[in-house]
C-alpha cells in the first residue's frame, strides 16, 4: 500500500462527512454541536418578540403535521348521453361548475374545446383598467435658512425678588 490513509480511516471520514453534510440530520446537529461546544437549539419556533410559540405546542396544536384529508373532492362527472353524443345540447351549468373555473369546465367536457370563449370574457367591466398615469407637479422646495418657525410666547412671568429671611 501506497503512502496515504488506510482505508478505514478513509471510510471513517466519508461516513463522518456525509453526516455533517447533511442538514436534517440529528445525528450530524448532536456531532457539530460536541466538536464546536454550541449549545442546545432554541426550543422556540416563529420567534416573534412576543408570543412565541414552542415546539411541543406546536406539535400539541397539530401545526406542521401533514393531514391524511384529500385537498381536492371528486367533480361533477359529464352525464353519458352528453359523453356519447357530441352534436347533442351542452349540459346545464350549475353555481357549483362555475365556481370550479373555466379550466376544469373544458377539462371536464362540459365546454367543448372547440367553443370561441371570447363573449364570456367580454361581459361585464374588466378587471383590469390600462390608463396613462397622472403626473403631479413636484411642490417647491422651501430654502431651509428662510423657513420661519414662530416661537412661543411663555406663559409664565418670572420677576426677581429679594431673598426672604427667615430670622
Amino acid at each position: 500500500m501506497g503512502p496515504g490513509k488506510p482505508i478505514k480511516r478513509l471510510l471513517q471520514e466519508q461516513k463522518y462527512n456525509a453526516i455533517i453534510g447533511d442538514p436534517e440530520s440529528t445525528v450530524g446537529h448532536t456531532l457539530l454541536r460536541h466538536k464546536y461546544s454550541l449549545p442546545k437549539p432554541n426550543n422556540v419556533k416563529y420567534g416573534r418578540a412576543q408570543g412565541a410559540i414552542s415546539n411541543n405546542e406546536l406539535e400539541r396544536l397539530g401545526i406542521g403535521n401533514i393531514k391524511g384529508k384529500k385537498v381536492a373532492h371528486p367533480k361533477r362527472i359529464l352525464p353519458k348521453h352528453f359523453r356519447d353524443d357530441p352534436f347533442a345540447d351542452p349540459p346545464p351549468i350549475t353555481e357549483d361548475d362555475i365556481s370550479d373555473g373555466m379550466f376544469s369546465l373544458l377539462n371536464r367536457g362540459i365546454i367543448p374545446k372547440d367553443v370561441d370563449l371570447s363573449p364570456a370574457f367580454e361581459r361585464g367591466n374588466a378587471p383590469f383598467m390600462f390608463l396613462k398615469a397622472r403626473m403631479h407637479q413636484k411642490p417647491e422646495k422651501v430654502d431651509q435658512s428662510s423657513k420661519y418657525v414662530p416661537v412661543p410666547q411663555p406663559s409664565l412671568k418670572y420677576t426677581k425678588q429679594p431673598p426672604v429671611d427667615d430670622g
